[in-house]
């Protein structure tokens, strides 16, 4: 039986000017993912990974480690396809245009503007109702010109079907992607409507792993959000 592995990508810069970068913990977490694999003596038959930079520095990292403890590593392959969504950009949008109509976004961006520091707690908070209303395609945003959470989803689900339909029996493709893709694979094989997928996405760990079984009747979930390759409780995190 097939198998795709959906791996999200190790902990970012969170608070930096550059997000889309490996920490030096999500370094560490991408090799002890490519470790287990290798332990556990799985054979990958191909490597699919998205554009953006923490993406490929964790499939990088991944690989090293994996072909460092004896496994045989294939060539990654782009597919800008898993890519995480616009949200992040959704939000700040509705932190801009929304605090004067919604008392909930006033507040928050009242404590993000009072704050001498990051406050990831406060944002985390307002990245999960913006974007809950936005997957529902209830939020109104005025001239919004970024790619809907329909549309992302549209093409997510549209390379995990054109992936699965590439890959015979019996082989493995690990996907290295973001938890937005994570999130809508798992829905996707559970048959969720939008706000459930989101909400799915937003319980993804760095550098887990979610396993879907294609099949004759779709993708089936194996497994969701998986980070037993980590050891300690330290090293789990979220964004």
């Amino acid at each position: 039986m097939s198998c795709l592995l959906l791996v999200r990508h190790g902990q970012a810069s969170a608070g930096a000017e550059d997000y889309d970068r490996l920490s030096d913990l999500g370094r560490y977490q991408a090799r002890i993912l490519g470790e287990h694999w290798a332990g556990r003596g799985l054979e990958l038959d191909r490597v699919v990974v998205g554009t953006l930079r923490r993406q490929v520095e964790t499939a990088e990292a991944a690989g090293r480690a994996f072909a460092d403890a004896g496994g045989s590593w294939p060539e990654p392959e782009s597919v800008a396809a898993f890519n995480e969504h616009a949200g992040y950009e959704v939000v700040l949008e509705a932190l801009e245009e929304l605090q004067a109509s919604d008392p909930k976004i006033r507040a928050w961006v009242e404590a993000l503007e009072s704050s001498s520091e990051p406050d990831l707690e406060t944002f985390w908070k307002a990245f999960r109702y913006v974007t809950y209303l936005w997957a529902r395609g209830e939020l109104p945003l005025a001239g919004n010109s970024h790619e809907t959470w329909q549309a992302f989803r549209s093409r997510v689900e549209g390379a995990l079907d054109e992936l699965a339909s590439e890959t015979p029996r019996g082989q493995n493709v690990a996907v290295f992607t973001s938890a937005g893709p994570s999130g809508v694979a798992a829905a996707a094989a559970l048959g969720l409507d939008h706000g459930r997928a989101i909400e799915l996405s937003w319980r993804v760990q760095n550098s887990a792993v979610t396993e879907l079984l294609p099949g004759s009747r779709g993708l089936r979930l194996k497994s969701f959000n998986s980070a037993s390759h980590l050891p300690s409780a330290e090293l789990v995190t979220m964004v």
